[in-house]
């Protein structure tokens, strides 16, 4: 019987790596693409789901339980949801996932010693793991950024028909393919030599049709304004991601005050319905915002965005039913394994997501750079076992 149920925590850890790396392939689909889906309409597609899919749990003849404190989780869970889907769609599946689950893991762990005051082997380990964390995370950045991955277009572009670039070429481009073939020369005939349209600044320019599954490139260069900031669409995605990985570890901190009939299982009900109360307040909260900007709260209710319901329906709730499938399978790995085997199997999503994020949506082309976010994977999951194993139980 034992190692019947050590089995079946191994499945369920299984399945929740899969459905917690996969949740997120949907947002960056083709319907989403097809309408720019906006974040909060497909959060709003995820929440439904989970609301939904919550009162299952009474069919493992679980008694249901409502805790206030489900309201204060999903507090954390929709904002941070919102701001997990703007990272995927503007900065990439492999390194949004990369970036918030790394930060999930360290700042959980920040809450179990600062907060709860939790024991741990080593101060030395601990900031050794941490160490090791960054340097993976850091290395998942680095090899899925738009600026290493263009210049690597631009020499893969130029470098048969023209001769290699130098380092001063790549950072001062060329403006035009003429004065490109008069600077370089080439073997053949001009009007033989056909090239790549670029762009005003001399970059490659990067047709939608290029990337598939998807009508967007794995990475927005186009700069936009968010509230006081401005910056491109992929370092505000990468922003994000942070932003969901800090609200992220926060979530599962009420369960420390639910009571003892409103953890595990139970505690998903309370969510679901809390999850639905902080969506409904968040759509309020933009109408409001948009009514005080226009001066009508009639143009302020027009400008919402659609939801698109004839196209999101789909994409929206397989994210929110694949969400609730990890978030269940989850707790049972956790309940069967014990906290360390259950939780540190379940963050293998991160790889799940970044080989959905490579060889799915195309976000890491080069084979070198494919094998550094693998190895800087391989690192942040190594940090992350090491930081789990310094926690005492």
């Amino acid at each position: 019987m034992p190692q019947y149920k050590e089995w079946c925590g191994l499945l369920a850890a299984f399945v929740a790596a899969v459905a917690f790396g996969s949740y997120g392939v949907p947002m960056k689909g083709e319907a989403a693409t097809k309408v720019d889906v906006d974040p909060l309409v497909f959060q709003s597609y995820k929440t439904f789901m989970v609301f939904a899919l919550s009162w299952l749990v009474l069919l493992l003849d679980t008694r249901p339980s409502f805790t206030p404190w489900g309201i204060v989780s999903a507090a954390f869970w929709v904002p941070a949801g919102t701001a997990g889907i703007y990272a995927v769609r503007r900065a990439g599946l492999a390194v949004s996932v990369g970036i918030w689950s790394s930060f999930i893991v360290f700042i959980s762990f920040l809450w179990g010693i600062v907060i709860f005051q939790e024991k741990v082997k080593s101060v030395f380990g601990t900031i050794c793991a941490a160490s090791l964390l960054c340097v993976g995370l850091w290395g998942i950045a680095f090899y899925s950024s738009p600026a290493h991955q263009r210049s690597k277009a631009i020499l893969q572009h130029h470098v048969e028909e023209m001769g290699p670039f130098t380092q001063a070429d790549i950072e001062d481009p060329l403006k035009s393919d003429a004065e490109a073939k008069a600077y370089y020369g080439t073997s053949e005939p001009t009007s033989n030599v056909e090239l790549e349209p670029l762009t005003e600044d001399g970059y490659v320019k990067l047709d939608l049709e290029h990337f598939p599954h998807s009508g967007a490139p794995p990475w927005g260069e186009k700069e936009v304004d968010l509230i006081i900031i401005h910056d491109t669409q992929y370092h505000l995605g990468l922003a994000m991601a942070v932003v969901n990985g800090a609200l992220a570890a926060t979530i599962m901190v009420p369960l420390h005050y639910a009571g003892d009939n409103a953890r595990g299982l139970q505690f998903s009900i309370s969510f679901g319905i809390g999850a639905v109360i902080i969506t409904a307040l968040m759509w309020l909260i933009r109408l409001c915002t948009n009514a005080i900007k226009m001066g009508s709260l009639g143009d302020g209710y027009n400008a919402l965005p659609s939801f698109h319901v004839g196209v999101m329906w789909r994409p929206g709730c397989l994210a929110g039913a694949l969400y609730s499938i990890g978030n269940f399978s989850s707790i049972l790995a956790i309940s069967t394994l014990g906290d360390f085997m259950g939780y540190s199997l379940g963050q293998a999503s991160l790889l799940v997501s970044g080989l959905w994020g490579i060889f799915y949506y195309r976000e890491i082309s080069a084979i070198d750079d494919i094998v550094g976010w693998l190895v800087s994977c391989a690192v942040v999951l190594g940090g992350i076992l090491w930081l789990s194993k310094e926690h005492v139980q």
